[in-house]
């Protein structure tokens, strides 16, 4: 049977959204076998972090990674990758959820269509200066010209990822923060033809998913940018 790994990133003081992303999965699946749960926490408070330990003490979530300061997504990220065995991870932001049977339709919807690299929600956005000039940095660039625009990508509050494409391309890498890493996932698929498979194709799974279902919190994506020689990060 297919496993996979679930990943969520957990930030700040709002168990209504932390809380809810870990328990959805928790409470929502039809066979607890089928995925392990990794949750990363930055600067979550203590009601959250303590809710998260007792499901770790019932074996309910497989590794629980906490930070007193805000490490910010890509790098929250990057660890929780990590620890994956599984072909496939789900990553789900914390203002995310998911609704009874999930499980059984990603795994459904990854038995469908492999191979494929990235599952998700798909959206469209046009290519700004600074996106292409941050793009060209990138490790996995390998100089394709940007013929094709808008750049499709799947939404980053909820999508799968096949785990060692994401490792062998250094993704997120160490300049990211989170900003428009959903975009620079769909810049990777263009630079080295990554296989994409949309979500909306398949009711089964839309119908189980909610993704950014909350207010958006922190001080927002064009405040941390990304990590460019010279500049300091900010927190969220």
């Amino acid at each position: 049977m297919t496993r996979i790994s679930v990943l969520i990133g957990c930030y700040g003081p709002w168990p209504q959204y932390s809380l809810r992303a870990v328990e959805s999965v928790l409470a929502h699946c039809a066979r607890r076998d089928a995925f392990d749960l990794y949750v990363g926490c930055n600067e979550s408070s203590s009601d959250i972090v303590t809710a998260l330990r007792g499901y770790v003490d019932q074996d309910r979530i497989e590794a629980l990674v906490e930070s007193r300061r805000n490490m910010n997504k890509d790098p929250m990220m990057r660890v929780l990758l990590e620890m994956c065995e599984t072909e496939y991870a789900l990553w789900m932001d914390d203002d995310s959820q998911v609704l009874p049977g999930w499980d059984e339709h990603i795994i459904r919807f990854i038995d469908a269509n492999r191979p494929f690299d990235v599952g998700g929600h798909i959206y469209f956005i046009h290519r700004t200066p600074e996106l292409t000039a941050f793009v060209r940095a990138r490790p996995w660039y390998r100089g394709e010209e940007f013929e094709r625009d808008p750049i499709w990508f799947a939404t980053g509050g909820l999508f799968l990822a096949r785990v060692e494409w994401l490792k062998k391309h250094q993704f997120p890498d160490r300049a990211m923060v989170k900003k428009q890493d959903d975009v620079l996932l769909g810049e990777l698929i263009c630079q080295q033809g990554g296989i994409v498979r949309d979500f909306a194709k398949d009711r089964g799974v839309m119908d189980r998913i909610k993704i950014n279902d909350g207010k958006r919190r922190g001080t927002g994506e064009g405040d941390d940018g990304w990590l460019i020689a010279g500049t300091s990060r900010q927190s969220r």
